[in-house]
């Protein structure tokens, strides 16, 4: 079985940022079982008309679109939002083909639990918009990739590139996201204090290299 898969990102770091590089995974793995990849970002699509027309475009002809994000207090990136709203008129009464769609949420929290309900608006907007729901993921301790090649990671991040390889073979097969890769991910990227130390050794190495003093305090 061979297809056409579209990665869309919704972070405004487009290439540098953690959801690109979990959806680039995905989207490895899918091209690996022959299939078609492909990808786009939100933030630059929603700026220019014939970004979007462009988009909209390989949207349609998509057998999958796969949706990746990072949380942002409960739900989508603004610029996520208006991009699915000009999806929504784009497709609004449109006949021909129903692309799936799959929703990938990261947080930098260590509980995916946070994702649950931003994966549970992209659910809503499929149904309205045209798509077969194919299911999605919550990833708790997004953070911890930090802008790096998940193959990079090792051991840290297993349970999560087992997740995406999991969900690309079902995919690629017809599926929908599989529940053993839902649990691998509710798992998170690193054990919860893994992760506090890991984000505050990047706090202070950011500190160190502007030239801020964390500790600082108010002065009485």
């Amino acid at each position: 079985m061979s297809g056409k898969a579209l990665l869309l990102v919704g972070s405004p770091g487009t290439k540098k940022s953690n959801s690109h590089f979990i959806g680039k995974y995905l989207m490895e793995k899918i091209g690996e079982r022959g299939w078609t990849v492909d990808e786009e970002f939100a933030f630059h699509a929603v700026r220019k008309e014939d970004d979007m027309t462009r988009v909209l475009q390989k949207m349609d002809d998509s057998d999958l679109v796969v949706l990746a994000f990072p949380l942002y207090v409960d739900s989508l990136p603004s610029q996520m939002i208006k991009f699915l709203e000009r999806v929504y008129e784009h497709r609004d009464g449109k006949d021909g083909p129903q692309p799936r769609l799959v929703a990938i949420c990261q947080s930098g929290f260590p509980e995916s639990k946070h994702c649950d309900y931003a994966v549970r608006i992209c659910q809503f907007f499929a149904r309205d918009a045209g798509f077969r729901w194919a299911g999605g993921l919550s990833v708790g301790g997004g953070s911890a990739v930090h802008g790096t090649e998940l193959v990079k990671l090792g051991g840290m991040a297993r349970n999560l590139r087992k997740a995406l390889e999991l969900t690309a073979n079902a995919l690629v097969d017809g599926g929908n996201v599989p529940t053993e890769a839902k649990e691998l991910t509710n798992k998170g990227v690193v054990a919860p204090w893994l992760l506090r130390f890991i984000v505050n050794r990047n706090w202070k190495r950011q500190s160190r290299k502007n030239g801020i003093d964390i500790r600082a305090r108010p002065q009485e």
